[in-house]
């Protein structure tokens, strides 16, 4: 389930929540406001709140569907390490996926020099086919990943060497911690499953190598097709040069921190008490003040956060500045909608928050 995915999800679950749920808060808030409203108004809501909370559930559901492969992936595909025997076939079908020319790809003799280095830096991906009499597998992939030293993570982040260029004092050995990995290359067959899955136990397997290092991973596109991979898989280049966006090294950073997954644990508290905050907002019956003192929104958010020992950064996940912007939307709201600007502001700051 992607980030995007679970951001609209909250939000039409939000809106659904406060249409069906809270029918007194907004009651209140819309009689003292605009006067007596007709019963048939909040019926209309109401019945809005339930064709978003339909949405929220459907965008669910495409969101598990669309990425059940991932989390059941076809058994008929196999990945395993080329041997030293192999190393001129996964040339060759390094070739005939990508369709490069021979000076574009490193020497057997310079893989022969990396392989003897370290082992397990290049894979198959397989397709196996069960027959009635017999079983056979026909490779469909290829992938070649690279643990590399600390001089050479330098000069790859420096742009100043290239992954076929590599010596075997670049390339570390398995009883040594790289400084970071680099993807040599990605190539399968034209056709979407076996690209799907090629792609697939390509990140299967550098993650689980990162799981025990946490370090960068480098690469360098070569085609139309790999830098629309490198840009989806949020790569970075290394240095800006507007003149190509191929051939030059792309770095990703963001597997090195040490928290796993999205959203973390603790983004999720902290939007959660935000929208606590809008909502307490709402329904509060004084209208907010201008400046701490006279309980402005962010008056308010500092005095919940320190009643439960805690700061506005860490309980609510705000940062100064942003709060100085609450404070400049509280302080030029109009006094009568001032309440209900702070509140959508909350759900502003609830989705945005990363």
């Amino acid at each position: 389930m992607t980030k995007k995915h679970i951001e609209f999800f909250l939000a039409f679950l939000t809106i659904s929540g406060f249409c069906i749920a809270f029918p007194e808060a907004y009651e209140k808030v819309l009689e003292t406001y605009f006067g007596k409203i007709p019963d048939d108004f909040y019926r209309v809501i109401f019945i809005g709140g339930i064709l978003f909370l339909i949405a929220a559930i459907s965008i669910l559901i495409h969101a598990f569907f669309a990425h059940l492969r991932d989390i059941f992936p076809d058994n008929e595909y196999d990945c395993s390490v080329v041997s030293y025997n192999e190393i001129s076939q996964f040339l060759e079908c390094c070739k005939y996926f990508i369709g490069c020319s021979e000076n574009e790809l490193p020497t057997i003799e310079r893989v022969q020099s990396w392989y003897l280095k370290n082992k397990n830096i290049l894979y198959f991906v397989k397709k196996k086919k069960n027959h009635r009499f017999c079983n056979s597998e026909k490779i469909v992939g290829c992938f070649g990943i690279l643990p590399v030293t600390i001089d050479t993570a330098k000069k790859l982040s420096t742009n100043c060497i290239k992954g076929n260029e590599f010596q075997p004092e670049n390339v570390t050995k398995p009883t040594e911690a790289p400084a970071g990995y680099y993807i040599g290359v990605v190539a399968a067959n034209n056709n979407s499953r076996d690209k799907y899955n090629t792609l697939l136990s390509t990140k299967a397997n550098i993650l689980g190598k990162i799981d025990n290092h946490k370090v960068p991973i480098y690469t360098r596109p070569m085609t139309e097709k790999g830098f629309q991979l490198v840009c989806r898989h949020k790569f970075k280049p290394v240095i800006l040069d507007f003149s190509r966006r191929k051939d030059i090294i792309y770095e990703n950073n963001s597997y090195c921190s040490t928290e796993k997954g999205w959203p973390k644990m603790k983004t999720l508290i902290q939007r959660l008490n935000i929208f606590k905050l809008g909502f307490y907002v709402l329904s509060h019956r004084e209208r907010l003040g201008v400046g701490l003192k006279n309980r402005c929104y962010a008056g308010i958010a500092i005095l919940n956060a320190r009643e439960r020992g805690s700061n506005v950064l860490d309980y609510y996940g705000i940062p100064f500045n942003t709060l100085k912007n609450a404070v400049k939307i509280n302080n030029k709201a109009n006094q009568l909608y001032r309440n209900v600007i702070m509140f959508f502001h909350s759900l502003r700051l609830t989705f945005s928050l990363k």
